[in-house]
Protein backbone atom coordinates (compact mmCIF):
# COMPACT_ATOMS: atom_id res chain seq x y z
CA UNK A 1 0.00 0.00 0.00
CA UNK A 2 1.40 3.39 -0.99
CA UNK A 3 1.88 6.12 1.58
CA UNK A 4 -0.36 9.17 1.51
CA UNK A 5 1.45 12.51 1.83
CA UNK A 6 5.14 13.29 2.00
CA UNK A 7 5.59 16.67 3.68
CA UNK A 8 8.86 18.24 2.59
CA UNK A 9 10.45 21.00 4.69
CA UNK A 10 13.74 22.68 3.78
CA UNK A 11 15.54 24.02 6.84
CA UNK A 12 18.01 26.86 6.35
CA UNK A 13 18.30 28.27 9.90
CA UNK A 14 19.26 26.72 13.23
CA UNK A 15 16.48 28.75 14.86
CA UNK A 16 13.75 26.77 13.05
CA UNK A 17 11.17 25.39 15.50
CA UNK A 18 10.16 21.85 14.57
CA UNK A 19 7.37 22.06 17.13
CA UNK A 20 5.44 24.07 14.52
CA UNK A 21 5.42 20.90 12.41
CA UNK A 22 4.71 18.55 15.32
CA UNK A 23 1.38 20.35 15.90
CA UNK A 24 0.16 19.38 12.42
CA UNK A 25 -2.37 16.55 12.38
CA UNK A 26 -0.89 13.72 10.31
CA UNK A 27 -2.20 10.31 9.25
CA UNK A 28 -0.14 7.23 10.10
CA UNK A 29 0.68 6.89 6.38
CA UNK A 30 2.01 10.46 6.11
CA UNK A 31 5.67 11.31 6.59
CA UNK A 32 7.78 14.43 7.13
CA UNK A 33 10.97 14.73 5.08
CA UNK A 34 13.32 17.30 6.65
CA UNK A 35 16.12 18.44 4.34
CA UNK A 36 18.94 20.34 6.04
CA UNK A 37 20.29 23.06 3.77
CA UNK A 38 23.91 23.87 4.75
CA UNK A 39 23.21 23.32 8.48
CA UNK A 40 23.30 20.45 10.97
CA UNK A 41 20.80 19.89 13.79
CA UNK A 42 19.88 17.08 16.17
CA UNK A 43 16.32 15.78 16.29
CA UNK A 44 14.75 13.67 19.04
CA UNK A 45 13.75 10.53 17.10
CA UNK A 46 11.38 9.38 19.85
CA UNK A 47 9.50 12.68 19.71
CA UNK A 48 9.49 12.92 15.91
CA UNK A 49 8.89 9.30 14.89
CA UNK A 50 7.49 9.98 11.41
CA UNK A 51 10.33 12.37 10.46
CA UNK A 52 13.12 11.45 8.05
CA UNK A 53 16.23 13.64 7.93
CA UNK A 54 18.33 14.23 4.82
CA UNK A 55 21.47 16.33 4.95
CA UNK A 56 21.54 18.43 1.79
CA UNK A 57 24.53 19.26 -0.34
CA UNK A 58 26.24 22.64 -0.40
CA UNK A 59 25.10 23.93 -3.76
CA UNK A 60 24.66 27.48 -5.04
CA UNK A 61 21.04 27.04 -6.12
CA UNK A 62 20.25 24.71 -3.25
CA UNK A 63 16.49 25.27 -2.99
CA UNK A 64 15.39 23.76 -6.36
CA UNK A 65 18.05 21.04 -6.03
CA UNK A 66 16.77 19.94 -2.63
CA UNK A 67 13.13 20.16 -3.70
CA UNK A 68 14.01 17.76 -6.51
CA UNK A 69 15.52 15.37 -3.96
CA UNK A 70 12.15 15.40 -2.23
CA UNK A 71 10.30 14.76 -5.50
CA UNK A 72 12.52 11.73 -6.23
CA UNK A 73 11.87 10.41 -2.73
CA UNK A 74 8.10 10.99 -2.97
CA UNK A 75 7.74 9.33 -6.38
CA UNK A 76 8.88 6.01 -4.92
CA UNK A 77 5.82 5.35 -2.74
CA UNK A 78 3.78 8.48 -1.93
CA UNK A 79 0.60 9.71 -3.63
CA UNK A 80 1.23 13.38 -2.92
CA UNK A 81 4.06 15.69 -1.93
CA UNK A 82 3.39 18.80 0.15
CA UNK A 83 6.02 21.55 0.31
CA UNK A 84 6.08 23.72 3.44
CA UNK A 85 8.87 26.19 4.18
CA UNK A 86 10.64 26.25 7.53
CA UNK A 87 9.81 29.94 8.02
CA UNK A 88 6.07 29.24 8.18
CA UNK A 89 3.60 28.18 10.84
CA UNK A 90 1.12 25.79 9.16
CA UNK A 91 -2.53 25.31 10.04
CA UNK A 92 -2.89 22.10 12.07
CA UNK A 93 -5.23 20.61 9.44
CA UNK A 94 -3.09 21.53 6.44
CA UNK A 95 -2.17 17.96 5.44
CA UNK A 96 -5.72 16.65 5.60
CA UNK A 97 -7.15 19.64 3.72
CA UNK A 98 -4.60 19.31 0.89
CA UNK A 99 -5.26 15.56 0.78
CA UNK A 100 -9.05 16.06 0.65
CA UNK A 101 -8.71 18.64 -2.13
CA UNK A 102 -6.63 16.26 -4.26
CA UNK A 103 -9.26 13.56 -3.81
CA UNK A 104 -11.99 16.04 -4.81
CA UNK A 105 -10.17 17.57 -7.79
CA UNK A 106 -8.64 14.51 -9.42
CA UNK A 107 -7.67 16.22 -12.71
CA UNK A 108 -5.79 19.09 -11.03
CA UNK A 109 -2.13 18.23 -10.37
CA UNK A 110 -1.06 21.23 -8.24
CA UNK A 111 -2.93 22.61 -5.24
CA UNK A 112 -1.91 25.48 -3.00
CA UNK A 113 -3.11 27.03 0.23
CA UNK A 114 -3.13 30.66 1.29
CA UNK A 115 -0.14 32.45 2.83
CA UNK A 116 -0.83 34.84 5.70
CA UNK A 117 1.82 37.60 6.06
CA UNK A 118 3.25 37.85 9.57
CA UNK A 119 2.30 41.53 9.99
CA UNK A 120 -1.37 40.51 10.11
CA UNK A 121 -0.64 38.49 13.26
CA UNK A 122 1.83 40.85 14.93
CA UNK A 123 2.99 44.04 13.22
CA UNK A 124 6.67 44.84 13.85
CA UNK A 125 7.76 47.40 11.25
CA UNK A 126 7.04 48.88 7.83
CA UNK A 127 9.52 46.59 5.98
CA UNK A 128 7.70 43.51 7.25
CA UNK A 129 4.47 45.09 5.98
CA UNK A 130 5.88 45.86 2.52
CA UNK A 131 7.49 42.42 2.21
CA UNK A 132 4.25 40.68 3.20
CA UNK A 133 2.08 42.69 0.81
CA UNK A 134 4.41 42.37 -2.19
CA UNK A 135 5.14 38.68 -1.61
CA UNK A 136 1.68 37.27 -0.83
CA UNK A 137 -0.94 39.46 -2.52
CA UNK A 138 -1.72 36.59 -4.91
CA UNK A 139 -2.06 34.01 -2.10
CA UNK A 140 -4.86 35.60 -0.07
CA UNK A 141 -7.31 33.18 1.57
CA UNK A 142 -10.08 32.62 -1.05
CA UNK A 143 -13.80 32.64 -0.29
CA UNK A 144 -14.02 29.35 -2.18
CA UNK A 145 -11.63 27.00 -3.99
CA UNK A 146 -10.56 28.63 -7.25
CA UNK A 147 -8.42 28.09 -10.35
CA UNK A 148 -5.26 30.23 -10.41
CA UNK A 149 -4.78 31.94 -13.78
CA UNK A 150 -1.77 33.64 -15.36
CA UNK A 151 0.24 35.62 -14.42
CA UNK A 152 -0.35 34.37 -10.86
CA UNK A 153 1.24 31.24 -9.45
CA UNK A 154 1.28 29.08 -6.31
CA UNK A 155 4.29 29.56 -3.97
CA UNK A 156 6.19 26.51 -2.77
CA UNK A 157 5.88 27.48 0.90
CA UNK A 158 2.38 25.92 0.74
CA UNK A 159 1.98 23.73 -2.33
CA UNK A 160 1.12 20.09 -2.97
CA UNK A 161 1.43 17.95 -6.12
CA UNK A 162 0.06 14.60 -7.22
CA UNK A 163 3.10 12.38 -7.78
CA UNK A 164 1.30 10.56 -10.60
CA UNK A 165 1.56 13.74 -12.71
CA UNK A 166 5.23 14.20 -11.76
CA UNK A 167 5.90 10.66 -12.99
CA UNK A 168 3.81 10.93 -16.15
CA UNK A 169 5.37 14.17 -17.38
CA UNK A 170 8.78 13.84 -15.67
CA UNK A 171 8.49 17.30 -14.09
CA UNK A 172 11.16 18.71 -11.79
CA UNK A 173 12.21 22.13 -10.52
CA UNK A 174 14.74 23.99 -12.67
CA UNK A 175 18.03 23.77 -10.74
CA UNK A 176 19.55 26.64 -12.73
CA UNK A 177 17.24 29.11 -10.97
CA UNK A 178 18.27 30.92 -7.81
CA UNK A 179 14.70 31.98 -7.07
CA UNK A 180 11.36 31.82 -8.88
CA UNK A 181 11.50 28.04 -9.24
CA UNK A 182 7.85 27.88 -8.14
CA UNK A 183 6.79 30.17 -11.03
CA UNK A 184 8.70 27.99 -13.47
CA UNK A 185 7.08 24.83 -12.08
CA UNK A 186 3.59 26.31 -12.43
CA UNK A 187 4.39 27.32 -16.02
CA UNK A 188 5.44 23.75 -16.81
CA UNK A 189 2.07 22.38 -15.73
CA UNK A 190 0.19 25.14 -17.55
CA UNK A 191 2.10 24.39 -20.76
CA UNK A 192 0.44 20.94 -20.59
CA UNK A 193 -3.02 22.59 -20.36
CA UNK A 194 -3.31 21.57 -16.70
CA UNK A 195 -4.80 23.77 -14.01
CA UNK A 196 -3.58 25.01 -10.64
CA UNK A 197 -5.94 25.54 -7.71
CA UNK A 198 -5.92 27.66 -4.55
CA UNK A 199 -8.03 26.10 -1.78
CA UNK A 200 -9.61 27.30 1.46
CA UNK A 201 -8.58 26.39 5.01
CA UNK A 202 -5.05 25.22 4.23
CA UNK A 203 -3.11 28.30 5.26
CA UNK A 204 0.35 28.99 6.60
CA UNK A 205 1.65 32.09 8.39
CA UNK A 206 4.91 33.25 6.79
CA UNK A 207 7.65 34.93 8.81
CA UNK A 208 8.38 37.89 6.51
CA UNK A 209 11.56 39.98 6.27
CA UNK A 210 11.84 42.72 8.87
CA UNK A 211 14.81 44.85 7.80
CA UNK A 212 15.21 47.15 4.82
CA UNK A 213 18.24 45.22 3.53
CA UNK A 214 16.52 41.82 3.70
CA UNK A 215 13.40 43.24 2.03
CA UNK A 216 15.37 45.05 -0.68
CA UNK A 217 17.60 42.08 -1.58
CA UNK A 218 14.64 39.72 -1.79
CA UNK A 219 12.55 41.98 -4.00
CA UNK A 220 15.50 42.66 -6.34
CA UNK A 221 16.20 38.95 -6.82
CA UNK A 222 12.52 38.17 -7.26
CA UNK A 223 12.10 40.96 -9.82
CA UNK A 224 15.07 39.84 -11.92
CA UNK A 225 14.09 36.19 -12.00
CA UNK A 226 10.39 36.81 -12.52
CA UNK A 227 11.25 38.98 -15.52
CA UNK A 228 13.53 36.26 -16.89
CA UNK A 229 10.93 33.53 -16.36
CA UNK A 230 8.18 35.55 -17.99
CA UNK A 231 10.09 36.80 -21.01
CA UNK A 232 12.76 34.07 -21.28
CA UNK A 233 15.63 36.51 -21.60
CA UNK A 234 18.18 38.12 -19.32
CA UNK A 235 17.61 41.76 -18.50
CA UNK A 236 21.26 42.78 -18.21
CA UNK A 237 24.26 40.52 -18.68
CA UNK A 238 26.53 42.56 -16.42
CA UNK A 239 24.00 42.33 -13.56
CA UNK A 240 24.67 45.95 -12.50
CA UNK A 241 21.16 47.09 -13.23
CA UNK A 242 17.94 45.42 -12.18
CA UNK A 243 14.18 45.58 -12.57
CA UNK A 244 11.60 45.12 -9.84
CA UNK A 245 8.27 43.96 -11.25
Amino acid sequence: MSRRVLVCVLIHKLSTKLENLKNIKAHKNDKFLIILDKISIQIDKKKFKNFKIIKGKKKTNSVPYHRNLAIKYAKKKFEYILFIDSDTIPNKNIIQNHFAAHKKYKSIPVIGGSVIPSFLKKFKNIWEFFDGVLSWFSSIEPKKDQIVHKPYHLPTCNLSIKTSFLKKYNIFFDEKLKTGEDVDLCNKFRSLNLNLMLIKNAMVIHDDRKTFLEFFKHQIEWGKHHYHLRYKKLLFNNNRLFLII
